[in-house]
């Protein structure tokens, strides 16, 4: 399956984790990709693992008019709720692949999760507020970065239901870069903006470039518009000299204009897990403002948890720090997990999942810990959901990295290998005397700049680097398969 049709799966399934607090399952994932890939029922059935038939005494029949119709309904659900489907519209195995295109690739809304009629929110809460304090003071443009599954395209959702932002920006909008336009086979990353602010009958009158671009600052500087700017990271690219520039030479100009404009009634907010180029030189510092997004700490996780409404008493905190410290508050996997014991056969209970995974995740912290150990860990398997959704999106950020970067894959890969953190010349070391110090300075570079290490202060004059334990169990699941670098 190719990639652009993982990723229409993968918005599925992400909806369908907020609706229904679970990730598909291996039918439900078997009748999507099915339905993405033009199969009918009966090729679909045929092509599912047979231990899965067989353990769920599934015939052609009840897979058809039973399971399949309960999955397609619950699916219109959350498509519905995500804001991806119009109340009157469905999803089936029919039209599927055109609605998850479109969901991809038009300007889209964002949902808060909801449960009930509240917004299920935790924490960062210090954070949102020192955002809309600058939102509201000279910030025109704030970058909120990390890696993937950190939250940053939810915490740019949350921060339009602040009254003082909506009073200051009636206007709302956000725009999923994507791969490629639908239309034109090439980016054009500008072209949706303007699209989005001037309407399709402003920007077709628009043959002058420029004159594009001044008339949406123009309609900014006029008009208080607040734009999410969501999965940067795919409008961004590195030059020859490893800088990161966006890929569309126009909405660099445009970019540029906005934060250079004498007076603005808008302002954007990036989300990315690249390093927004600079711009102008740095001269407007305080006008654009990077955000760095870490994991949820200890008394947020069990905010959350008990947000999934699961009970959360004095004997819970040991098994709630071990998930916060091993998965290092990631809130999506500590999503899929309260949406897994919030089903059966857990039913809310955490003491009764933990008999399932507990002795696994002590395992791995042991291994973190025991420098002797040679055996690779596979934390996916401490977690049936994980690695149909949060592992499958870290895999993919490296398997561009591997595209955009083969260098700084490899370093990552081997860097991997490392337990504790450790100084920037350990990490160079790895691959010294066989590359240059220059080349390799660039590869830590561009490890940076996608925020793939973390960095440790633990003295004033040292910084030791190291993997969140997600993203190093990814690359360390790489490893056999890494080449000798020529």
């Amino acid at each position: 399956m190719n990639h652009q049709l993982e990723i229409l799966i993968d918005i599925a399934n992400e909806a369908f984790v907020v609706t229904h607090g679970t990730s598909f399952t291996t039918i439900e994932q078997g009748l999507i990709k099915g339905a993405v890939t033009g199969l009918s029922y009966k090729e679909i059935y045929k092509a599912l693992p047979g231990a899965e038939k067989e353990a769920n005494d599934l015939t052609l029949n009840a897979f058809q008019r039973s399971l399949a119709f309960q999955f397609w309904n619950q699916l219109t659900v959350a498509l519905q709720n995500a804001g991806l489907l119009a109340p009157e519209e469905k999803i089936g195995l029919k039209n599927a692949r055109e609605i998850l295109e479109r969901s991809h690739s038009a300007p889209q809304s964002v949902v808060v999760e909801v449960m009930g009629d509240r917004i299920l929110w935790v924490g960062r809460q210090a954070l949102m507020q020192q955002i809309v304090d600058e939102l509201l003071g000279d910030a025109r443009i704030v970058s909120l970065v990390g890696i993937s599954g950190i939250g940053k395209t939810s915490l740019a959702a949350r921060l339009t239901y602040f009254p003082q932002l909506n009073q200051r920006f009636p206007s709302f909008n956000i725009i999923r870069f994507a791969e490629k336009s639908p239309a034109e086979k090439k980016p054009a990353d500008f072209a949706m903006i303007a699209q989005a602010i001037l309407s399709d009958a402003a920007t077709s009158n628009e043959r002058d470039i420029n004159a594009a671009i001044s008339h949406v600052v123009q309609t900014l500087q006029d008009q208080a518009h607040l734009l999410i700017l969501d999965m940067a990271e795919v409008a961004i690219q590195t030059n020859t000299l490893g800088q990161a520039q966006f890929r569309d030479r126009t909405l660099q100009q445009f970019v540029e204009a906005f934060v250079a404009a004498d007076s603005l009634a808008s302002a954007l907010i990036f989300t990315s897990q690249l390093k927004l180029p600079t711009l102008l030189e740095g001269r407007y510092p305080t006008r654009m403002v990077e955000h760095r997004l870490r994991g949820l700490s200890s008394e947020e996780v069990s905010q959350l948890f008990t947000a999934w409404e699961i009970p959360i008493g004095p004997d819970h905190r040991d098994i709630l720090q071990e998930y916060s410290d091993v998965y290092e508050g990631h809130p999506l996997a500590l999503k899929v997990i309260a949406g897994e014991v919030r089903c059966e056969p857990y039913n809310g209970s955490l003491s009764t999942y933990w008999q399932d995974y507990g002795s696994e995740l002590e395992q791995f912290r042991q291994w973190m810990a025991d420098e002797q150990t040679q055996a690779l860990p596979r934390l996916e398997s401490y977690n049936c959901e994980l690695t149909d959704l949060v592992r499958a999106r870290l895999a993919r950020t490296l398997d561009h990295l591997e595209q955009t970067d083969p260098l700084a894959h490899h370093l990552l890969c081997m860097g991997a290998t490392y337990r504790p953190a450790v100084e920037r010349e350990d990490w160079l070391a790895l691959m010294m005397p066989e590359m240059q110090r220059g080349a390799l300075i660039d590869a830590f570079q561009s490890l940076q700049r996608r925020f793939l290490l973390e960095p440790e202060c633990l003295h004033t004059n040292q910084v030791l680097y190291r993997l969140h334990n997600l993203v190093r169990c990814t690359a360390l699941d790489r490893l056999d398969q890494l080449e000798p670098w020529s």
